[in-house]
């Protein structure tokens, strides 16, 4: 009995203990589910923070991205790639804009900052090869290079973001395309240390010690912020092709540490990263896996049977808590849902509502703007014309040009205007086409008549579209040219005519700036300028100003605008005409000032007066001459009155001493003495006779001989040697004897002078002939041509001045040369028909003359 009653108690204590533990069994069973689920929820909700931390992070670059944007819109760029366009240099406003440019991207990377660190390192604009427009330094422009050939593509011009590691740091590079009237031209690119603004956001989500967050690149498989090589390799092979937006990873077979990790990661938004968030797998499960509780639990169950109650109770009351706890966060979601949605429509609405606002303001502004301009255009004939070609609208403007009124001919079709009548529906049709097409069309329409030349109208078509895009209709605008058209026909006449006045001038005419830079200038076809009119404008007046006249012409002009003078007239002066060369010139000013009294520029006129003057300088020296020859004939009568006499009583002695053969000898030597004298003063009757100017047949030798024979005294007084080599076949010719000889007196003149100046600088004597000073004039005949060749050993001429000896006033003499001699001996050899040639010569001066006489029949 009591053993039944022990069995049965056994058995009933069995049973409630099988009870009991199936009891605790199920508790702890949905106890562990319970935490699963707490711990999925836990989850769920970090997955939800830390996509709302992911969010963060693109909106951070999102607003990066903005402010380049921005940026992008501002005037300083597009002002730079205006005055690019115009063709401006880098002097002439281009280097203005590019700093107006340079400072705006340093004015928004100053502003943005967190906290007192600054954001961007650095902005430039980089064109399509990757070289930047504004100043960086040489690394950053060499980083920007290597960064564009490796990871931009230019056929993209898009923007986006791009991270790099540099330095031990992780920098992200934003770019965002630049376009100037639609065609790409570059990329504003910017630099942002990312650990900056990643520890300041790691700051505000207050993540733990125990955590770490990188960031991940699918496309270039890199890891940033992360010092690992393995850790990074093992998240690209498990992130590298990852498709979902967020979710988390068991991180098994990698040792980063005795606890286990679990790596949580989320897309940052409109960009191609994911944020990683790598922390401890007890985060969730409050330091005990859910399992090894399980364990624990029954372990305690065993141990401590007696609470099983309690636990029960536990249980129980936890079990309801979670529920209450889910559904009031499920609530709560739902609650916030709806008031999210709520917001976003009463946001929506307003935003709409202001758009609505804003629209009918600006449609009611345009209206009023376009009704005040089509009724206040009075030179403007405005029509509008529909798909069908009716008339829609007509401006007062068009009534009178038209000369219908507006009542009469809205809704009519616009051939029934004489206006497009004229023109023809055919024709008018095309210019509607072609408007279409093109987006404008301009035309000109003449109409003719016998009594004023007719009228000239110009018409504008321009198509009108709607929202769509479909054409609904075209805007005509009619003006009246004819009076325009007529007054420019005459002012192109009246400034053609003035044109060629000044063209065919054959003065110089220019003007100058308030800065004597030449504005304008006509240069005349003349052999005495060598200089272009583009050689000219742009450059001071005063370089074309010979030296020594230059502060002559700056005393005067500043004595004008003293005295506020509006002209000077008849300044003359040299002015240096080109290749060296220079040419004397009649000035005439016409002074301008401003308002103020200051003075503006300058009108003037440049008249070439070097004949003139050569005409000048030959009238003195036929003067001069013309006094000689008056002085020589005086001198002649006195000499020869005596000689006369002499010869008679020395002819009369001769007669009575005819047998004394010494006395004989005697009188003839002092007859042969008073005949050379009395040649002597011929010959120099014959050079300086005025009346001989006529042409008479004469032989080169002879001239030649005669000219040195009058300079033999004053030669071998200054130890130069005279020889002559002539050839007896030189031909008679007609031609000027004494101007022949003034041309030989001149050469020995000028060897005279070169060789007692360079004894006077202490020179040596040149000997290149001889030993001594020499002077070689010979002549020949060749081909029918005389030729004269006139050598010394002088100092010879500089190769430089061979080109400029024969031009007027050009004089190597210090203090008594006029520069006329050599010019006048060029002129007399021209006007016989000859050339005279200075040739180069390594000691002494070379004369070569050649003659082509006219041979007689």
């Amino acid at each position: 009995m009591t053993s039944d009653l022990t069995r049965r108690t056994n058995v009933v204590i069995v049973m409630v203990i099988i009870l009991i533990l199936f009891y605790v069994g199920t508790l702890l069973v949905n106890n562990y589910n319970s935490r699963i689920q707490l711990i999925d929820a836990s989850r769920k909700r970090f997955v939800t923070v830390f996509e709302k931390q992911a969010m963060a992070m693109g909106y951070f670059f999102s607003e990066r991205e903005q402010d380049l944007v921005a940026l992008s819109g501002s005037r300083e760029i597009s002002t730079y790639f205006e005055n690019k366009a115009l063709g401006m240099s880098m002097q002439y406003g281009l280097g203005t804009s590019l700093l107006d440019m340079q400072h705006s991207f340093t004015t928004l990377a100053d502003s943005k900052k967190i906290g007192e660190v600054k954001i961007y390192n650095w902005i430039a604009f980089v064109q399509s090869d990757g070289t930047p427009v504004t100043t960086v330094s040489p690394q950053v422009k060499k980083n920007i290079q290597r960064r564009f050939q490796q990871n931009l593509s230019l056929a993209d011009n898009c923007m986006g973001t791009i991270l790099e590691k540099r330095n031990n740091t992780t920098h992200a590079v934003i770019t965002v395309p630049y376009f100037f009237k639609y065609r790409f031209m570059g990329y504003i690119v910017a630099d942002v240390t990312l650990e900056t603004a990643f520890h300041h956001l790691l700051d505000t989500w207050d993540v733990g010690d125990s955590s770490r967050i990188y960031l991940f690149c699918p496309k270039s498989k890199a890891l940033f912020m992360a010092e690992d090589p393995v850790f990074g390799k093992w998240v690209s092979e498990h992130l590298a092709h990852e498709k979902k937006r967020s979710g988390f990873i068991q991180l098994k077979g990698l040792e980063l540490g005795r606890e286990k990790q679990v790596l949580v990661f989320s897309r940052v938004v409109h960009t191609p990263f994911f944020l990683i968030h790598i922390f401890p797998d007890d985060k969730f499960s409050s330091g005990i896996n859910p399992r090894d509780a399980l364990l624990i639990m029954v372990l305690l169950f065993l141990l401590v049977f007696g609470s099983v109650g309690f636990l029960i109770h536990s249980n129980t009351q936890k079990q309801l808590l979670a529920g209450q706890v889910e559904a009031s966060r499920r609530n709560a979601r739902e609650f916030q849902q709806q008031n999210d949605i709520l917001f976003m429509e009463i946001a929506e609405r307003k935003k709409m509502e202001k758009a609505l606002e804003k629209a009918n303001r600006e449609l009611s502004q345009t209206s009023l703007t376009l009704n005040c301009i089509l009724k206040s255009a009075t030179e403007f004939a405005i029509a509008a014309i529909d798909s069908k070609s009716c008339i829609i609208h007509f401006n007062p403007a068009a009534e009178r040009l038209f000369q219908v009124k507006r009542e009469e001919i809205m809704g009519q079709h616009f051939s029934t205007l004489d206006f497009f009548s004229r023109v023809g529906n055919e024709q008018f049709y095309q210019i509607l086409d072609i408007a279409q097409k093109q987006g404008k069309f301009e035309y000109d329409l003449i109409w003719k008549n016998s009594v004023d030349g007719g009228q000239l109208f110009r018409l504008v078509v321009m198509p009108m579209h709607n929202d769509d895009g479909i054409n609904v209709g075209f805007i005509l605008f009619v003006v009246d040219n004819t009076t325009r058209y007529r007054s420019e026909e005459k002012l192109r006449l009246s400034e053609e005519r003035y044109r060629t006045l000044v063209e065919n001038m054959p003065d110089i005419v220019f003007s100058i700036d308030e800065n004597f830079l030449i504005t304008t200038v006509n240069i005349p076809n003349s052999p005495s300028y060598s200089l272009e009119a583009g050689d000219i404008v742009g450059r001071s007046f005063e370089q074309f100003i010979h030296e020594q006249d230059r502060k002559q012409l700056q005393k005067l002009t500043r004595s004008d605008f003293r005295e506020k003078k509006k002209y000077r007239r008849g300044v003359r002066f040299r002015f240096l005409s080109g290749a060296g060369k220079s040419s004397w010139v009649d000035l005439n000013l016409h002074y301008q000032y401003n308002n103020d009294g200051s003075f503006s520029g300058a009108n003037g006129v440049l008249t070439n007066i070097a004949e003139r003057k050569l005409l000048e300088a030959q009238l003195v020296r036929t003067e001069r001459l013309a006094a000689a020859g008056q002085l020589a004939a005086s001198i002649a009568h006195e000499i020869n009155s005596p000689l006369a006499g002499i010869s008679a009583l020395l002819a009369l002695v001769r007669k009575k001493n005819l047998n004394d053969k010494k006395a004989i000898e005697e009188i003839d030597l002092i007859r042969s003495a008073f005949e050379s004298i009395g040649s002597t003063v011929k010959k120099l009757l014959n050079l300086n006779r005025p009346g001989l100017d006529y042409m008479q047949r004469a032989n080169i030798n002879a001239i030649v001989h005669d000219t040195v024979k009058l300079s033999e005294a004053y030669l071998k007084k200054k130890g130069i040697i005279a020889r002559l080599e002539l050839s007896e076949c030189v031909p008679d010719f007609d031609c000027h004897p004494q101007d022949l000889g003034q041309v030989f007196l001149n050469f020995i003149n000028n060897t005279i002078e070169a060789v007692e100046s360079a004894r006077g600088a202490g020179g040596d004597k040149f000997e290149i002939l001889s030993c001594q000073n020499e002077i070689l004039i010979t002549t020949r005949v060749s081909a029918d041509k005389i030729f004269v060749d006139y050598v010394d050993t002088g100092p010879g001429i500089a190769p430089e001045d061979l080109d400029k000896i024969f031009d007027p006033f050009f004089t190597t003499k210090k203090q008594l040369g006029m520069g006329f001699g050599l010019s006048i001996c060029h002129e007399i050899i021209l006007r016989h028909n000859g050339t005279l040639r200075a040739l180069p010569r390594e000691n002494g001066a070379w004369f070569a003359m050649e003659f082509s006489p006219v041979r007689e029949v």
